[in-house]
């Protein structure tokens, strides 16, 4: 069974992004990457931006850290995991429509090399992770394009 241990979130000298370090497998560490895929991408990306989990599905608007995170997971659900649209937007409790705007807006922010390095990692984690979970994922919940 495949699972990916995270270190700590660190902040880079910079102030820069937190990293993601893939090492081998650790049950200890990986209590919240157990459940569903939508759980575990939740928890991963709130670790590692350093947010509180429950705060990225809550019905509200909420300040840019956690929206940042939020729409980063929304992000990595999508294009990482492939689910379409309409399926990460029910995770969340938004429109398919803020799923689109949140994936274009992780997409802008990639031009910053620290936040490319962070997306990145994460995606492979994400992948690995939907890899091992597809089949818990409804068919429905997959992006046609894939």
């Amino acid at each position: 069974m495949l699972k990916s241990s995270l270190s700590n979130a660190s902040t880079l000298p910079s102030g820069g992004y937190p990293c993601v370090a893939l090492c081998a497998p650790d049950a200890a560490q990986n209590d919240n990457l157990s459940g569903s895929l939508e759980t575990s991408v939740i928890h991963l990306v709130a670790q590692q931006l350093a947010v509180a989990p429950g705060l990225l599905t809550v019905p509200r608007r909420c300040r840019a850290p956690v929206a940042h995170a939020r729409q980063l997971a929304m992000y990595l659900l999508h294009v990482a995991a492939g689910w379409n649209m309409e399926a990460v937007a029910n995770v969340f409790g938004r429109s398919r429509a803020t799923v689109s705007f949140a994936c274009g807006r992780v997409e802008d922010r990639r031009d910053d090399p620290q936040f490319e390095m962070l997306v990145s990692r994460l995606e492979i984690v994400v992948g690995l992770l939907a890899d091992k979970s597809g089949a818990s994922v409804d068919e429905g919940a997959r992006d046609e394009r894939h």
